[in-house]
């Protein structure tokens, strides 16, 4: 080989060098740390149709939990998702689950004496919310009662969310084994001028509970009304009521009866 052509050949090797050496040093400043010093370089997985950008694979589920009625946040609630993870809301009922991997779960939130809600979800991005709002476990009652009405034990407990008035020539009969929550500070009332009635006939094996809910105390029961004399009460216990004025637990100036019945741990305050 003659002098000129080892001078081209050696200059062409160099170019080749420099031109691979430029080359990774661009890529590598690109993805910092993705190549080693060593020659040939390792390269990295390429996501088609991501633009560069990085690949989200997991992300965070979180909300709160409150209660349905009354719109309060329900601490020491429990969030639920199947196969994963569970957790419990903090003091202003939020949850959150983080390093969730992508895909559709069934979340559940649930707490003592309230019902349970079982929803599904799809994680699709970083960050997804739900919300709960649950209700005490039971049958909601409120308001006034001008038909006769029965509160059966099937249904039980009945939760009373504001105060039950029995009005007209209306009566209430509580089937034995029924438990009656006030989860407001409400009153059940027999006040009518006409012949209203409650009949709460529990037995020795399924006696009636009259006790608060979600509430410290509830403000009783109040029978007032015209021709009280069918109103009757039969193992029932009447406990927790605290009211301002006549009575506590119990009030009435009717003739009523009563038959192995439990009224205590109730208080009244005067005006």
């Amino acid at each position: 080989m003659t002098l000129r052509n080892r001078i081209l050949a050696t200059a062409g090797a160099l170019g080749v060098a420099l031109g691979a050496a430029f080359l990774l040093s661009d890529v590598s400043a690109q993805y910092p740390g993705a190549y080693p010093e060593a020659y040939p370089p390792v390269y990295p997985t390429v996501y088609p149709g991501t633009g560069g950008k990085a690949v989200i694979t997991s992300g965070t589920l979180t909300g709160t939990v409150t209660d349905s009625v009354w719109l309060g946040p329900l601490a020491g609630a429990t969030v639920e998702i199947a196969g994963l993870d569970t957790l419990t809301c903090d003091a202003s009922g939020v949850y959150t689950i983080t390093n969730v991997p992508l895909g559709t779960y069934t979340l559940k939130a649930f707490k003592a004496d309230y019902d349970t809600i079982t929803t599904s979800v799809t994680l699709s991005t970083a960050s997804l919310t739900t919300n709960f709002a649950l209700a005490t476990y039971g049958k909601h009652v409120k308001g006034h009662l001008a038909a006769n009405t029965t509160w059966y034990k099937a249904l039980s407990p009945y939760r009373v969310d504001g105060n039950i008035i029995v009005s007209g020539t209306a009566t209430l009969t509580i089937e034995p084994g029924v438990t009656v929550k006030f989860d407001s500070t409400a009153y059940l009332s027999f006040t009518s001028t006409n012949d209203t009635c409650l009949l709460a006939k529990g037995t020795v094996a399924d006696s009636i509970l009259f006790i608060p809910g979600k509430v410290t105390s509830w403000r009783g029961i109040q029978i007032t009304g015209a021709n009280q004399i069918d109103t009757a009460f039969a193992f029932c216990r009447i406990s927790g009521s605290n009211r301002t004025g006549d009575g506590g637990g119990f009030y009435t100036n009717k003739t009523v009866k009563l038959d192995h019945c439990t009224i205590t741990g109730n208080t009244a305050t005067s005006n």
